[in-house]
């Protein structure tokens, strides 16, 4: 291959990559996260934690010059699991998006014909609604709080409960302070719940875990 050849592969390869908008390709999952999430919760909760969450679990759990063998090597995989999984969760949506979002941002399987238009029904419901009519049969009460204790309750069981008693059981056992084992916890527990309500729209078509239309705070 020449000089003069090589020159000209290299710049038909920039110029290639030149037009490529990668800001618009790497927003594509911001778009994504819209699909389940409010854009409060997007831009506070969920962009935080991944920016400033996912590089503090290491931090949080650090290994100890009294620590076993074995524990460091198990802390060292249950952080590295957790980057790994949630980073390929961030990279997931990325490809949805790209790969299966159409006009309108309906859902396509990549074989599917684009330029015909889908039109999907989507019955979708909160949290409150399935436990206030479907299960106990009545109508919703009309008080916020009373109306939406059950996803309440479970946020706070998801969120708080269980750092909480996984702080208490694993200080000893780890010699890490309490707030460390707490934080990383609850970390967890956050972008676990991302992943949990993704699931349980696109299964069972839950919108919102807990609904304060008034306020304009969902989750």
């Amino acid at each position: 291959m020449s000089p003069t050849h090589f020159h000209h592969v290299l710049r038909t390869l920039a110029l290639a990559l030149a037009s490529i908008n990668l800001v618009s390709w790497f927003t594509l999952d911001t778009r994504e996260w819209l699909v389940y999430f409010d854009p409060w919760f997007c831009r506070t909760v969920l962009f935080q934690t991944f920016v400033v969450g996912l590089p503090a679990l290491p931090f949080l759990i650090p290994l100890q010059n009294n620590a076993s063998l074995l524990t460091g090597s198990f802390l060292l995989g249950v952080v590295s699991a957790l980057l790994a999984l949630f980073e390929f969760l961030w990279l997931a949506m990325i490809a949805f998006a790209t790969f299966c979002r159409g006009p309108h941002w309906n859902f396509y399987w990549p074989w599917e014909d684009r330029s015909v238009l889908k039109i999907v029904a989507l019955n979708r419901f909160d949290l409150s609604e399935w436990f206030w009519i479907a299960v106990l049969g009545q109508s919703r009460p009309t008080q916020s709080l009373l109306r939406e204790w059950p996803g309440l309750t479970l946020l706070a069981i998801h969120c708080l409960v269980v750092p909480g008693i996984l702080s208490l059981m694993l200080r000893q056992k780890l010699a890490i302070a309490w707030w460390r084992i707490f934080l990383f916890a609850f970390i967890t527990q956050l972008l676990l719940l991302m992943s949990l309500k993704i699931a349980l729209q696109n299964l069972f078509s839950l919108k919102y875990l807990i609904a304060f239309p008034e306020w304009g705070l969902n989750v």
